[in-house]
């Protein structure tokens, strides 16, 4: 079996939120529930405006790792518009760090997928720079 056949594999029931998480979230942190047409739930609902609750939240509530692994996904996102915005403005980024390695077999995929290994600096995200440090460091 292939190294990423073996990590889609350890990480299939983390991957996607499940009904209680969108469902807890929807109301706790007042995101959009799921209707017929929602595809990627945690990437739709990030915002960039509330970025700080989103940290905040995941500091201060009790998760499982489904909760952790899905309010992550939203705070990267949201994390990454804000960049795309304000690119010199790390402000947040040491308290996203924290969590990120605080809880990195949870969120191994995450870092992952937003490190774009595969590709150059130039065409991956705005934030992909400060995970690939992260990655490098575990």
């Amino acid at each position: 079996m292939d190294k990423y056949k073996e990590f889609e594999n350890k990480f299939s029931s983390l991957q996607y939120p499940s009904k209680e998480t969108i469902k807890r979230f929807s109301k706790d942190l007042h995101l959009n529930n799921v209707d017929q047409y929602t595809q990627d739930w945690e990437i739709e609902v990030a915002n960039s405006e509330y970025l700080s609750e989103y940290i905040e939240y995941y500091n201060s509530h009790i998760l499982n790792q489904n909760e952790k692994h899905t309010l992550m996904w939203i705070i990267l996102e949201a994390y990454n518009d804000f960049l795309t915005l304000n690119p010199y403005d790390n402000k947040y980024w040491s308290m996203i760090k924290e969590n990120i390695i605080k809880d990195y077999d949870i969120h191994e995929d995450t870092i992952q997928y937003w490190s774009c290994e595969r590709d150059e600096l130039v065409d991956s995200f705005a934030l992909t720079y400060l995970i690939r440090n992260i990655d490098k460091e575990n």
